[in-house]
């Protein structure tokens, strides 16, 4: 999807005017500071920062595995999302799954499964995770955006912040847009489908950058996964939040850390509120 197609279905949206003013040094918090100027946009990973699975992906795993006389413990299986979505994040930023062919991504989501199981005290081989994890796709029903977006979109919007998806979703995200009623919010997007490669490559986050108008450090990226949505957009000098909405990442030190989009109007105004002491 272009930035352009996406304006012109919505609409062009102002933004706050470029300024090269810079800070340097580390905040009291002791997160990662990158040089900033005054923040004017901000782009959103999308699973689970924007939406979820409906039903949660965590109970899928837990029938799908039922569907092999294999018990999970639901909470469990949370808890071990994080390391097996950092495997997820290393091999798409190596190369997309949209490039990989057909066999290569069953090996890669059975791989994932081991791992996910393994991380709940489940241990299986790469054929039986490989079925189970297609039963869980099989069983995905589709998204249910989490109640605190919109509220989220709209102070944004207010404030004058430019607000865009950067996300390595396959399947059609302008539509999925429109169809969860928050198009009209977003004046850029970014898919791994569309420019072939995916988080944390960094030429995903050059050309959010390009389609936002705005330079790195304007920017800030919020996400739920460490490397995709912290390493990932640091490494070009966005600024990077971790969104922690299962409190699976306790004591984190690499970015700075909200559990829910609800923080993010006030982070923004204390970081620019930085920027002009």
């Amino acid at each position: 999807m272009s930035g352009s197609a996406l304006r012109q279905a919505q609409g062009e949206r102002s933004a706050l005017p470029l300024t090269s003013k810079r800070t340097n040094g580390k905040p009291a918090d002791g997160t990662m500071r990158i040089a900033m100027a005054r923040i004017r946009a901000v782009s959103l990973d999308f699973y689970n920062t924007v939406v979820r699975f409906e039903p949660r992906r965590e109970q899928i795993q837990a029938a799908a595995c039922a569907e092999f006389d294999i018990t999970v413990d639901t909470n469990a299986v949370l808890r071990a999302y994080p390391a097996a979505d950092q495997f997820l994040s290393e091999e798409n930023g190596k190369l997309p799954l949209s490039r990989r062919t057909p066999e290569d991504v069953r090996e890669l989501w059975g791989r994932y499964e081991m791992l996910l199981l393994a991380g709940a005290g489940v241990t299986v081989d790469l054929e039986l995770a490989s079925r189970i994890f297609e039963r869980v796709w099989e069983t995905r029903q589709g998204f249910a955006m989490f109640p605190d977006v919109v509220p989220s979109l709209q102070a944004l919007r207010e404030k004058g912040y430019s607000i865009g998806v950067v996300t390595n979703y396959e399947g059609g995200l302008a539509q999925t847009l429109l169809d969860l009623g928050i198009a009209e919010f977003m004046s850029f997007a970014v898919t791994s489908e569309e420019i072939g490669v995916a988080k944390p490559n960094p030429e995903i986050f050059e050309e959010a950058l390009k389609r936002a108008g705005a330079g790195a450090d304007e920017v800030v990226h919020v996400g739920d996964q460490p490397l995709a949505d912290v390493q990932g957009p640091a490494g070009v000098g966005i600024l990077p939040v971790l969104l922690d909405r299962d409190g699976v990442f306790e004591g984190y030190k690499d970015a700075r850390v909200i559990s829910s989009l609800e923080e993010l109007p006030d982070l923004l105004d204390r970081l620019n509120a930085e920027w002009t002491s």
